[in-house]
């Protein structure tokens, strides 16, 4: 695919969306009509994109690519968000046109949690796979060898006979210190 200046603006307003979604879900209770507003309006971004087919873009220590054009390099938001995803190990993503947006709420509450609970979990694809959300790929350049797996794990799902998981389904560890009161979390980078 060619990037014109129209697809890199479309990724940027989908990756400004993002981040108002991150600060939406810190913020938040799960249910709230102003994060599902908020998340609403982040899938109707990535849907616009999705019409023609799957998203792929890189991700580089403090910026998006798509192909080789940078996205909005300026904006300090999309550069903290690039340093958040490469901290967690995220360096090419691709978007499936089935994206949901209990999808993009389980990518969100994943992207919360801190790098080293996040590898400790073997990493934010798994976490997803866990999560049973197969719209949304990180590392895998070879979209053949991918479908192939989102095949075998939505086969995996469909032969459980399990309904869909809700969207609160990840969540933010919280550890007892004492015994007594929850570990205050740390910001993510974005915030």
């Amino acid at each position: 695919m060619t990037e014109t200046a129209a697809d890199i603006r479309h990724l940027e307003t989908v990756l400004r969306a993002l981040i108002k979604l991150i600060k939406a879900v810190n913020f938040y209770p799960p249910g709230h009509p102003a994060l599902r507003s908020v998340l609403e309006e982040c899938f109707a971004a990535f849907s616009l994109l999705l019409v023609r087919g799957s998203l792929t873009f890189s991700v580089r220590k403090d910026r998006f690519l798509l192909g080789e054009s940078p996205v909005s390099p300026e904006n300090l938001l999309l550069q903290k968000l690039a340093t958040a995803f490469f901290a967690r190990r995220l360096q090419h993503v691709t978007i499936m046109p089935d994206l949901a947006p209990r999808d993009l709420l389980g990518l969100v509450r994943c992207l919360t949690l801190r790098p080293p609970a996040i590898q400790k979990h073997g990493g934010v694809q798994e976490i997803l796979f866990q999560a049973k959300i197969t719209s949304i790929w990180f590392n895998e350049l070879d979209l053949a060898r991918l479908l192939l797996r989102k095949e075998e794990i939505d086969g995996q799902i469909a032969a459980l006979d399990l309904p869909p998981p809700t969207p609160g389904t990840i969540h933010r560890s919280t550890k007892r210190q004492g015994g007594t009161r929850p570990r205050p979390t740390r910001p993510a980078p974005w915030r």
